[in-house]
């Protein structure tokens, strides 16, 4: 899939990280088949917890930076009880495990971001992806459809990636705040994972996250990625007006690319059969012969 192109702070003090929780994008909603209160196995309880926050919150919030956008009566709370089917007096017995399980579902998106960005780098070379020509989003189509392949892939999620590509364009499975989040963790790691690449021995720190012992745990960003995230936001959604048809380009490159390796694979086959029959005779029969026999 691959291709080579050229392409926490005090409440008061903080910037808060803007999401898509009062847009009208389309994200996979998570049907609540029972109570989670009447629920007692903890195993369950947490999984139906990480259930909500990967596919209802996620694709819309990556960051929860104040203590207010925890509060019962936010958005972000409305969301988590509906999903779950819990009364607003119960959002203090969950709040934390959501605000938990939201970081671990950033962290671990991060982590396979730079791994995924490292194997490509390791194939294709360092230079064979330019920053700055994906900072211009849509504008360069070879850059902007090598982010989505690589990058906004990873951050939904490769096997939804591979069901959606070819039958929504970018801006119906990519919520804006998913492209912002992917764009500044690609910012953020850039030139470490070059030198990790280069086998450098000395290596640049992220931008606005810590490495080195513990960041897996505590890969926490700093105000000032926060604030480079909302830039990006803005960025996104003014690039998604500027150049809606470039969506449809994608797309309809995606189709005609799987169009072609259905082809291609249907022709294998065909010559695989036409190998394995050569030499052999078929068996006559009475459905062939001009009498036939009744």
């Amino acid at each position: 899939r691959s291709r080579k192109s050229t392409g926490g702070s005090k409440q008061g003090t903080a910037t808060n990280a803007t999401d898509n929780t009062s847009t009208n994008t389309s994200v996979p909603s998570v049907p609540s088949v029972v109570h989670f209160n009447a629920v007692e196995n903890e195993a369950v309880r947490n999984a139906m917890i990480s259930r909500v926050v990967n596919e209802t919150i996620f694709p819309k919030k990556q960051f929860i930076v104040l203590e207010s956008e925890l509060e019962a009566g936010s958005k972000l709370a409305a969301k988590c009880l509906s999903a779950l089917n819990m009364e607003r007096n119960q959002w203090s017995s969950v709040k934390n495990q959501i605000r938990k399980q939201l970081k671990n579902k950033r962290n671990n998106v991060q982590s396979a971001i730079k791994k995924g960005l490292l194997r490509y780098m390791e194939v294709h070379g360092v230079d064979s992806i330019s920053l700055e020509h994906i900072r211009e989003g849509r504008a360069r189509r070879e850059s902007f459809q090598w982010f989505l392949d690589e990058i906004a892939s990873v951050v939904v999620g490769l096997a939804f990636f591979e069901q959606v590509k070819c039958v929504k364009t970018p801006s119906e499975w990519l919520t804006p705040s998913l492209e912002a989040f992917g764009l500044v963790c690609l910012e953020n790691y850039f030139e470490r994972i070059k030198s990790e690449a280069r086998k450098d021995e000395t290596k640049p720190n992220p931008l606005w996250t810590k490495e080195g012992r513990g960041s897996r745990k505590n890969q926490g960003w700093n105000q000032d990625g926060i604030r480079r995230y909302n830039v990006l936001l803005d960025k996104v959604r003014q690039d998604r007006a500027a150049f809606q048809k470039e969506d449809q380009v994608y797309m309809s490159a995606k189709l005609e690319e799987k169009m072609r390796f259905e082809n291609e694979k249907l022709k294998r086959r065909q010559k695989d059969l036409a190998n394995r029959e050569s030499g052999l005779e078929a068996a006559n029969d009475d459905f062939s012969s001009d009498s036939e026999c009744e």
